[in-house]
Parts: C-alpha cells; structure tokens; sequence
C-alpha cells in the first residue's frame, strides 16, 4: 500500500518519472517484497530490513519533491 502512494508521487509527471532513479525504485519494490515475506521470528532482521525500506522511501520522495519544485518553477 504505501509502495503504491510513493509510485503515484512521481508519476503525476513526467518529469518526475523521467528523474527518478530506476534503481531506487527496484531496489524499493525488492525489500518491500522481503519485508512482506518475512515471519515475525526474528524481530531484529526485520527491524533492520524496516529500517532500510523507509531511508529509501525517504530518499525516493526526495527526488519526487524535487522533480515537483522543478515543474512547478518551469510553469510559471
């Protein structure tokens, strides 16, 4: 679910699609694919693996921002 929220952000344009990292995105989409695959046995492998999908997440909606600001200058 928040996978496909961040996805939405950056495809509202163009541009934003154009200067988002392919590799960010897989590399999203793969850990979100573990995390949901993984037991609740090893709280502290899961924990890590969190963590490591949100600081992409983060610096996935950097680039949206970023893409968004730069649209958003070029309209007026």
């Amino acid at each position: 679910m928040l996978s496909t929220w961040v996805f939405y952000l950056v495809s509202m344009t163009e541009e934003g699609a154009k200067a988002l990292d392919r590799k960010l995105r897989v590399q999203i989409e793969h850990l979100r694919r573990r995390l949901n695959g993984m037991g609740r046995e090893d709280q502290d492998k899961l924990l890590a693996l969190s963590r490591r999908l949100d600081r992409l997440i983060v610096q996935y909606q950097r680039h949206v921002l970023v893409a968004l600001k730069e649209r958003q200058g070029t309209s007026c």
